[in-house]
């Protein structure tokens, strides 16, 4: 084998075979369902530690961080319960992380993630706790039936972006709203989440 072929194979299956390396999240990587806070932390060494993680409405949950000190790597990890058994997401909202999901990064267009889903995408309104937060991908390519567990998106206009209060509160908005697709917002966080094993 070549020298140059050898370097490439070697490259790609350190790629996909080492979790820490890897910057697309899937339902298995970094971590997956099965991990608990102890594994992740053996696996991972000096760069996860147990952490606060901030949810909606000033909660403030126990959980795992990855890469504490890195903007661009850094990913929060929740549980179902207090002992850190079983993961139920991981997370990450930093506009200068690399990771993706299916790929899809922070700051990517609501258009982006209709184009890659197939479908339109349903989401609640703006200003509000949580406003932005997909609610239904219809079945596309995005949902669990296609992807084997949660992808969790939320969107939010762009900086001085003018839009109504139609766009506003708690209401469900589709992503072929005229109003919606004029604003066009993009992604502030991404998840993967599992059901409760």
């Amino acid at each position: 084998m070549k020298k140059s072929k050898f370097i490439a194979y070697t490259t790609l299956f350190l790629i996909f075979a080492n979790p820490v390396l890897a910057q697309n999240i899937t339902c298995n990587t970094p971590i997956s369902k099965n991990d608990s806070a102890k594994s992740i932390l053996r696996k991972y060494g000096k760069d996860a530690i147990l952490g606060d993680i901030n949810g909606p409405e000033g909660e403030i949950y126990k959980g795992v961080i990855l890469y504490p000190n890195n903007p661009k790597k850094r990913a929060e990890v929740l549980f179902y319960d207090e002992e850190l058994k079983h993961p139920s997401s991981i997370q990450f909202e930093n506009q200068s992380s690399t990771w993706n999901i299916a790929g899809l990064k922070i700051g990517d267009s609501l258009d982006k993630a209709v184009k890659i889903n197939k479908n339109i995408i349903s989401m609640s309104g703006f200003d509000w706790d949580y406003g932005g937060y997909a609610s239904n991908l219809h079945n596309g390519f995005l949902s669990e039936k296609n992807q084997k567990c949660t992808i969790g998106i939320r969107f939010e206009p762009r900086a001085n972006a003018q839009y109504n209060e139609s766009l506003s509160g708690d209401r469900l908005i589709h992503s072929n709203n005229k109003a919606l697709k004029k604003l066009n917002p993009v992604i502030i966080e991404l998840s993967i989440g599992w059901a409760m094993q």
